[in-house]
């Protein structure tokens, strides 16, 4: 959360990056639609799919708090979470392949979760501030691993999904390590 001033109201990431920059605005507006785009493809291609979509999305590394979860937190309403729960617990998720691009300091990601013999594809898609991301690449690159988590906005956790290959969510590590401070 961000915090504006005395007395005022705090934004969330996704929040201050709509209210503060155009690009970035423009950059998870090209996202949502690149998304909305690709699970149709899928359909097209017989999958059944369904699409998550989190304006707050936060790199959390593992010593970012008293539990052992890290990795990317996905922030979703409700009505996405209700849709989640039975979707995955149908999917054994062995492919993943991740969409991402930055601008201006803001990294846009769409992570594709395939089940290929249920053809069942889960879409993620977010937006964070890649200077919080430098010690999560440094851990996913080091445990040979990536997290995705995905929570309500109480911070119920619905669904974590574990992927094998961190390089797809960083493929340029420098790129990330330039912003830390």
């Amino acid at each position: 959360m961000v915090k504006l001033g005395p007395g005022d109201v705090s934004l969330d990431d996704g929040e201050q990056l709509l209210a503060t920059s155009g690009e970035a605005h423009s950059g998870w507006e090209q996202t949502v639609q690149d998304v909305e785009a690709m699970a149709r493809d899928r359909a097209a291609d017989g999958f059944e799919t369904l699409m998550l979509t989190s304006d707050d999305t936060t790199p959390k590394p593992p010593d970012a708090g008293q539990d052992e979860e890290w990795g990317l937190v996905y922030i979703v309403p409700s009505n996405q979470a209700e849709e989640l729960q039975p979707f995955a617990d149908r999917a054994s998720f062995e492919e993943t392949v991740v969409y991402q691009a930055t601008s201006t300091g803001h990294a846009f990601i769409v992570t594709e979760c395939l089940d290929l013999d249920k053809q069942l594809a889960l879409f993620v898609a977010g937006t964070y501030r890649m200077q919080h991301a430098p010690p999560l690449v440094r851990a996913a690159i080091e445990h040979g691993k990536m997290f995705t988590h995905v929570k309500q906005l109480d911070g119920t956790l619905v669904r974590t999904i574990e992927h094998d290959d961190p390089e797809q969510f960083f493929p340029d590590p420098e790129q990330f390590y330039a912003y830390e401070v």
